[in-house]
């Protein structure tokens, strides 16, 4: 029983060992496989049916990951486009930073009266008191257009200074097509923007302290102001925010509306720890924006995996570049951190694309904008958005690293060395696994011989037993 017990415990042993083992190695080939598009390490299929990015009617759309930014969908992107009333999404990011929730606005002439009429507005009148944040209430349930006057004169001093910090917070955000000419929406030639703008917009906002209390409100109540005795009930009309359609995880959302820029629409929605963020622009449907946006956050959460991409498989170079005393000191352009990035069932690794890409440095100062963009070539590179992230490098010179590898772009001695190193890994791993297997089965088949030759004993016994007993009997 007790060589029995050992038998089974080391077949145990083994097994586990080979799948502890093996998974490590597996591991190991992704992460080294997506360096190029020719790659020949082992990449991971697609494990559940694939369904390709949904038709949308909106001309513009874009579907980006909150956390990352990454750009999951994108169709007209950086069409340049009216806003209309996602505008707020911009006016509300500068009140949020820049302002005290319990100041009080007053009402200007202008910030009253330079609403058109038949606009979304509260009834704020001239002189008319309300704080900063009943007025982000107003602003973000009913779209408000007097009370985002009210907060741009507020910020700003005045609303050509307030879309001066809108547009000079819109490039520091990366919404590099976007000028802002207002703090509503309202239509202006060249109040302009496209929907990966917003979303880049919208991602700082969500970032934001207190931007979702706002924005995910499907009512609230304005108390009376010194000129307004009564209280002024807000109610969306916001489809995804007053239970008129589900949308499960929203946490933000803002709609917009004019006859030059057709039907707008922001959505954020946080599921199981994962914020995705989508952007629909210039939909001629009402209806549509909803459809489409549901089908891209639905499309978003299921049809995407995390992939974890190691550092070194990222493109890296050495340089040298003149510092502030005009010596020349050696730079290394190199990503330090595993990436995580979140690909399509569809997407092999060795699909994607890793450019180093560096401005013609001849200082130190030239190389701040040195970064990796990740791309998608392949098949499936027209299904989707072919480009997902840019990963910004910092540069690491001698003096402040001692541990700069010596190795060139063109230079494969560690990628050769890491897949040889892990094929050695696997070699001994499966000869140990095998050495215990064969251990076990030596074993079993002295055990087996033992059990004979103890029978066979037996057996003699017993007829020696017997003939003994026969002699006895006769005697």
């Amino acid at each position: 029983m007790r060589l029995r017990f050992q038998i089974k415990t080391i077949l145990l042993f083994a097994l586990i060992s080979t799948l502890i083992w093996t998974i490590p190695v597996q591991a190991a080939s992704v992460s080294t496989s997506s360096t190029t598009t020719n790659s020949n390490e082992a990449v991971i299929e697609a494990s559940v049916p694939v369904e390709y990015a949904p038709p949308l009617i909106s001309e513009s759309a874009v579907l980006i990951d909150a956390d990352s930014g990454q750009i999951l969908y994108g169709k007209n992107m950086d069409e340049v486009l009216y806003p209309a009333s996602i505008t707020k999404i911009m006016t509300s990011l500068l009140a949020l930073e820049r302002g005290n929730l319990n100041d009080i606005l007053t009402m200007s002439h202008d910030a009253v009266y330079t609403v058109e009429r038949g606009s979304s507005h509260i009834a704020l009148e001239e002189g008319e008191q309300i704080s900063l944040n009943n007025a982000l209430y107003g602003l973000a349930i009913a779209s408000a257009n007097d009370a985002a006057n009210g907060i741009a004169e507020y910020i700003g001093g005045s609303i050509p200074l307030f879309a001066d910090m809108m547009n000079q917070r819109a490039q520091e955000a990366g919404a590099l097509n976007t000028h802002f000419t207002n703090a509503n929406g309202l239509p202006d030639p060249t109040h302009l923007t496209t929907a990966r703008d917003m979303a880049l917009i919208t991602r700082a906002a969500v970032n934001t302290p207190g931007w979702t209390t706002y924005f995910g409100a499907g009512r609230y109540e304005i108390p009376p102001t010194n000129l307004q005795p009564e209280v002024r009930a807000l109610y969306s009309y916001n489809s995804f925010l007053n239970g008129e359609r589900h949308l499960d995880g929203v946490i933000g959302c803002k709609t917009g509306y004019t006859n030059e820029a057709f039907h707008t629409l922001v959505t954020v929605v946080r599921r199981n720890g994962r914020t995705l963020i989508a952007v629909v622009m210039k939909s001629q449907l009402k209806s549509a924006k909803w459809d489409d946006t549901e089908a891209l956050i639905e499309y978003g959460f299921a049809q995407f995996r995390a992939i974890k991409l190691d550092s070194a498989a990222f493109p890296q170079e050495i340089i040298e570049v003149s510092n502030e005393a005009g010596d020349l000191v050696e730079a290394t352009l190199q990503v330090t951190e595993p990436v995580l990035l979140w690909l399509h069932q569809t997407v092999k690794l060795s699909d994607l694309q890793l450019t180093l890409i560096r401005p013609h440095a001849t200082t130190q100062a030239d190389l701040d904008q040195t970064k990796v963009k990740i791309t998608i070539g392949g098949q499936y590179a027209d299904r989707m958005s072919a480009e997902l992230i840019d990963v910004q490098i910092t540069p690491q010179f001698a003096s402040e690293s001692q541990t700069t590898p010596d190795k060139t772009p063109n230079d494969q001695s560690d990628t050769k060395a890491s897949g040889i190193s892990s094929w050695l890994v696997a070699f001994l791993i499966i000869f140990l696994t095998f050495g215990l297997i064969l251990i076990a089965a030596i074993l079993y088949a002295i055990r087996q011989r033992n059990l004979k030759r103890r029978r066979r004993r037996e057996r003699l016994a017993n007829l020696r037993r017997n003939y003994l007993e026969n002699q006895k009997r006769y005697r």
